[in-house]
C-alpha cells in the first residue's frame, strides 16, 4: 500500500469502526508520524525477528479484537518475489488471530493489483 492509502484509509474506516493498524516500530518512533501513529494504538512490529513480530500481532491483535476494534494489516507480500504461499500464510495468521479472539475476520488480499516498475 502506498502512503496515501495508509493515511486515507483510517479516515474512511474510523467513521464506521474503531480501528488500528499493524505498523513498523520505526513509524511509531519517527518524529513526523509518531504522535499520529501512537494515537491509533497500533500493533508494532520490528521486522527483524519474525517470531517476535508474530507474537506481537497475535497478542496485540487478540486484545484489540476483544475490545471491539478492527485491525488493518498491509502484508508485505506485493513486491518482487511475492508468492501465493506468503499470501496464504498471512490469511492463515489473520484467521487464527480472529478465532483466538472469538471474532470474525474479513480478508481482501488482492484489493489493489501489484504495480509495475
Amino acid at each position: 500500500m502506498s502512503t496515501l492509502e495508509t493515511m486515507v484509509l483510517p479516515c474512511i474506516i474510523s467513521q464506521f469502526r474503531d480501528s488500528t493498524f499493524v505498523v513498523k516500530q520505526s513509524l511509531v518512533d519517527y518524529p513526523v508520524f509518531k504522535h499520529i501513529m501512537r494515537s491509533r494504538d497500533p500493533i508494532t512490529v520490528g521486522r527483524t525477528n519474525p517470531r517476535d513480530d508474530l507474537k506481537a500481532v497475535f497478542e496485540g491483535g487478540e486484545a484489540r479484537l476483544r475490545a471491539g476494534r478492527s485491525i488493518v494489516i498491509f502484508p508485505q507480500t506485493t513486491g518482487p518475489g511475492c508468492s501465493t504461499r506468503a499470501v496464504q500464510h498471512h490469511r492463515d495468521q489473520a484467521g487464527k488471530t480472529g478465532r483466538r479472539a472469538g471474532r470474525s475476520v474479513a480478508l481482501k488480499t488482492d484489493a489493489w493489483a501489484t504495480g509495475s516498475t
